[in-house]
Parts: C-alpha cells; structure tokens; sequence
C-alpha cells in the first residue's frame, strides 16, 4: 500500500540544484533568508514570503546591523526587478506598438506600493507617454 507523501519528503529544484522541504524546515531563519534573497536575485521571483521572514527575524532579535543589509538588499532587488518588468514592458510597447504588458498599471502599481522613487516613477511615465505619442502618430 502506497503512504502519502508529506511536504517534508519532497524536494525543490531550484537553479538545478534540489533542496528537500525538510533541509529548507531546518534552515535558521536567516538561512531562508539568504536563499530566498538569493533566488529573488538569480530568478527574479519570490520562492518565500520574505517580509514575512524578515519580520520573523526582528522578533527573534536578530542584530540590527544585520537586518538593516537584508533590507537594504531586498529593496534594491525589488527596485531592480520592478524596473526590469517596466522597461521590458515599454520596449516591447515600443517595438510593436501594442501595450500587452500594461505598462501604465505597472507604473501605477509601483508608485502605489513605493517600489520606486517618486522621480524615476516621473521619468518613465514620461517615457510611456513620449511612446504612446509616437505609436498614435
């Protein structure tokens, strides 16, 4: 008769490498941490919920040197990949001339959740507009 797996018996393959949900359990919380900073950074997407971690850690007291560069890194690839999504989307408006990635509610979104500064926010809404001026002509 064949038991039912549990989380714990499966594995991940992340970047090729498999991790077992087991190892991933018995990481520290600044273990996960790191690998989840670490495939935002390789895949640009979110394996862990890593606000979540990151506030896990300030409640286990975790040396506030050390939060402030896990948060200063995790912002920057946030900003990173947000502008990556926005400037891949406007190049493909620009090339085809059709807004399949909507670019305006990425912007929209980026200055609602404060993923950019407020100038960089400015400028690629301008770009956009200088783009939908010129594929209307």
């Amino acid at each position: 008769m064949n038991s039912p797996k549990t989380h714990t018996s499966l594995s991940h393959s992340f970047g090729g490498e498999k991790v077992s949900y087991r190892e991933i359990d018995d990481m520290t919380t600044l273990e996960k941490i790191e690998l989840g900073l670490s495939l935002l950074e390789k895949f640009g997407s979110h394996f862990f919920s890593l606000n979540y971690l990151i506030n896990k850690a300030k409640e286990e007291k975790v040396a506030p040197e050390v939060l402030e560069e896990i948060e200063k890194r995790y912002t920057y690839l946030i900003q990173n990949k947000t502008l990556n999504k926005i400037n891949n989307a406007m190049s493909w408006l620009e090339s085809t001339k059709k807004d399949v990635f909507q670019v305006k509610e990425k912007l929209d979104e980026a200055e609602q959740e404060k993923l950019l500064a407020p100038e960089v926010i400015h400028s690629l809404r301008k770009q956009y507009e200088e783009i939908i001026n010129m594929s209307q002509k």
